[in-house]
Order: C-alpha cells, then sequence, then structure tokens
C-alpha cells in the first residue's frame, strides 16, 4: 500500500472509532443513532439519481440486510448502555472476523490456513482479556451479538453487491433503506417524542452520521488504490483508537490493560488477511 492508502484508511479508523464514543456518551443514544442513520438515509438518496438500478437478484439481500442492521444497532446501543466503550468496541469489531472465520469452514467448506488459524487465536485471547476483570460481563454478551450481527450484514452485503451490477446503486439502496428503516423503528418506539426538541442534538446527529459517512466511503475508495486484505485489515486499527479514546478522553478503567488487549485483536485480524 502507498502512504497515501495507509493515511486515509487510519483516518477511516479513527472516524470510525469518534463516531463510536459520540454513541457511546450521547444522553439519548437511540435518538443519535437514528439521527445518524438517517443522514446516512439523506446521503444515500442523493447517490440514487447518479448510480445504476441494483439487478433484482440483489434486492432480497438489500431487504436482510436492512433488517440486520437494526439488531446490530439495538444490540450496539445496549452494549454502551452498560459497557464502557474500550471493552464494548474492541470486541464487537474484532469478533465479527472472527465469527466469519469460524463459520467458513461449516458454511463455505473453506479450511483454516495456518495464519488464519493464528489470527483466530490472537482475537480470541484479546477477547478474552477483554472480558476479565471489573468489565461488565452482559455488556461482553451484548458486543458478542454485536460482532454476529456484524459478520451477517458483513456476508449478506458481500453477496449482494456482487449480484447487483452497480455497487454504486446498492451502496446508496443500502443507506437509504437503513435510514428510513431506523426512523421507522425510532418512532414506533418513540412516537413523536423522538423529535422533540429535548431529544434533538443536530451536532451529534450531522456530526456522528458525516464521520461514519466518511470512515465507510474513504475505505471502498481505498479499495481502489491498493489490495482488498491489508486495507481491510488497517482498518480494524479502530480497535486500538476506540480503546484509546476511552481511556484518554472518557477516563473508563483499565485503559493500560485494554489498550493492550484492544491492540492484540487489532494483530489478529491482521495476521488473518496476510
Amino acid at each position: 500500500m502507498t502512504p497515501l492508502v495507509v493515511g486515509l484508511v487510519l483516518l477511516a479508523a479513527v472516524m470510525h472509532a469518534v463516531w463510536n464514543a459520540l454513541v457511546k456518551v450521547s444522553g439519548d443514544r437511540l435518538a443519535v443513532m437514528v439521527g445518524m442513520s438517517a443522514v446516512g438515509g439523506v446521503a444515500g438518496l442523493a447517490v440514487l439519481p447518479f448510480a445504476g438500478s441494483p439487478a433484482l437478484a440483489s434486492w432480497p439481500f438489500l431487504a436482510l440486510t436492512t433488517v440486520i442492521h437494526v439488531g446490530y444497532y439495538l444490540f450496539l446501543l445496549r452494549a454502551y448502555a452498560v459497557g464502557d466503550l474500550s471493552q464494548v468496541y474492541p470486541v464487537a469489531r474484532g469478533g465479527s472476523p472472527l465469527i466469519l472465520a469460524l463459520i467458513s469452514g461449516p458454511v463455505v467448506g473453506e479450511a483454516l490456513s495456518v495464519t488464519q488459524a493464528m489470527g483466530v487465536g490472537l482475537i480470541s485471547l484479546g477477547i478474552i482479556s477483554l472480558s476479565l476483570g471489573r468489565g461488565s460481563r452482559l455488556a461482553l454478551l451484548y458486543a458478542l451479538c454485536t460482532a454476529c450481527f456484524i459478520a451477517a450484514y458483513s456476508a449478506t452485503d458481500a453477496l449482494g453487491v456482487r449480484r447487483s451490477g452497480s455497487p454504486l446503486g446498492y451502496i446508496g439502496w443500502l443507506f437509504f433503506l437503513d435510514g428510513a428503516m431506523m426512523l421507522a423503528f425510532g418512532f414506533w418506539r418513540r412516537g413523536r417524542t423522538l423529535f422533540s426538541p429535548s431529544r434533538i442534538d443536530w451536532r451529534q446527529w450531522l456530526g456522528g452520521g458525516v464521520l461514519a459517512l466518511c470512515a465507510y466511503g474513504i475505505v471502498v475508495w481505498c479499495y481502489n488504490l491498493g489490495t482488498v486484505a491489508p486495507v481491510s485489515a488497517l482498518r480494524e486499527t479502530s480497535v486500538v483508537f476506540a480503546a484509546l479514546i476511552g481511556s484518554l478522553f472518557l477516563g473508563e478503567e483499565f485503559g493500560v490493560r485494554r489498550v493492550i488487549a484492544a491492540s492484540v485483536v487489532a494483530s489478529g485480524v491482521v495476521v488473518m488477511n496476510l
């Protein structure tokens, strides 16, 4: 990878960790998550006139991933309600490639290579380290469930976008449907109170939404500039940045130990992508 790609992917990793920190510290996490999704939905809608329509074969995957994303958001919110950013984020993000690696054999018929097995071991060690101490066991459970949803929508989107014939169109519809679904869910849960002035924080909605969009867009763009596997691996350094943010800015306990454990998780992801 060129220095430009490395720098951009690291920037995207920081952005991803920051928007998760915004959700963690917000007074009303559901409202902020709905607002961020709405920003993404507007961006997706703006892309659609300039993108081709996805092929019919990809629409079942679009429908499925939209539902899976709602589950992902809900479990992530529950994890942040009871756990620290420096515990939840590394488990959720690092656990998803671990789950995909473990199910690749039974589901796809692919055996793990030696390096993949080493990566699985490192990720597992890091997650076990994050579960020790006085951290919330319930948060760990929610984070692992979140990892399952991340793995599920990652696999679904990979299959869907390959059948779409228009990656940009698929991504645009994905953002739009995701935003619409979360708005509908938020309104169902809270009704009109979701949009009351006391719950709306436009800075968090817009800031978090823009960060999430840029983090995703930068990585997708870098896929065209460098090899996919190293870009994907470098992206997961966000787990280290999240642990640092939790330790340095949120005053969370076990700062040094969690940064080390998150670094082990990130190392495992890198090894799996060698």
